[in-house]
């Protein structure tokens, strides 16, 4: 501060860089998801970037597809299943930040997926995995969005929990 209770031009210099360097921040880690919702949307039958049109008809096609609905309760299964032993075993400090973190990570974990799925029984993330190798559909991107959807509930589920929807507010 200088003498007048100002800032001064270093410390005013820094918050406009601290500033900058996290919207850029923000923009980098919130920028991809964004790409891949618009590209769910698209009314091509193919990936591209920008979108064209709107249209919902890849969410339907993804509620429709039996195996890829089989998939994903698999996933909420063994994402529930994970959830419910890590708070049995989790201590009460840090339970339900554990369990959300746990959920997300195990409805979509692709390594585990791999190697613990059976021919009947196969997780979304192996699924997806599938559909990104031999699909160029924009149904891979809904289903991203979907999964985005999910992981941004559950935090707002955590948030709501435990008080952090006022962190914002300071």
């Amino acid at each position: 501060m200088n003498g007048q209770g100002g800032l001064s031009p270093g410390d005013w210099l820094g918050g406009i860089l601290l500033y900058g360097l996290s919207i850029l921040a923000i923009l980098l880690l919130v920028g991809p998801g964004l790409v891949v919702v618009a590209i769910s949307f698209t009314t091509q039958s193919y990936i591209s970037f920008p979108p064209q049109g709107f249209t919902l008809r890849r969410y339907g096609e993804f509620f429709q597809n039996g195996q890829l609905m089989d998939a994903a309760r698999v996933s909420l299964t063994v994402a529930a299943q994970v959830m419910l032993a890590c708070l049995l075993l989790g201590v009460p400090a840090a339970l339900l930040a554990g369990a959300a973190f746990v959920f997300i990570e195990a409805f979509d974990n692709l390594t585990v997926a791999l190697f613990t799925a059976s021919p009947r029984s196969r997780p979304l993330a192996v699924e997806l995995y599938n559909l990104v190798q031999f699909d160029n559909s924009p149904m891979v991107a809904a289903i991203s969005s979907l999964e985005i959807g999910l992981a941004l509930v559950m935090l707002l589920i955590l948030a709501r929990s435990v008080g952090l929807d006022t962190v914002g507010r300071v």
